[in-house]
């Protein structure tokens, strides 16, 4: 899940909600607008959710299948963060710059 606060920063969100999918195969919890207390400033954010714990289950199969590098990174943190990585590329490449005091 990928949230939102403000119309403008929805190609934000669909661009990282994307490349999260893509890099895990996620099921499709879409796009929520809301802020969940974000504070709205003049350069898009989203909050993202690529994956969560929420039983005891889940927290066995996700602690079962931790694989730490060599450099001690957890590689499904490390997925993650390449994949947000590649989300904020493709939002970067495909859009203008905002600039301070303007919204589109």
């Amino acid at each position: 899940m990928v949230i939102y606060n403000e119309l403008p920063e929805k190609t934000l969100a669909i661009s990282l909600h994307d490349a999260l999918i893509d890099e895990f195969g996620l099921i499709d919890e879409g796009y929520e607008n809301g802020g969940y207390g974000m504070t709205v400033f003049f350069t898009p954010a989203t909050i993202t959710e690529a994956y969560y714990i929420t039983n005891d289950q889940e927290a066995k199969h996700h602690y079962d299948e931790i694989d730490v590098d060599e450099n001690g990174i957890i590689d499904r943190v490390e997925e993650e963060a390449n994949a947000l990585y590649n989300g904020l590329s493709e939002y970067f490449l495909n859009n203008e710059p905002s600039h301070p005091g303007k919204r589109k």
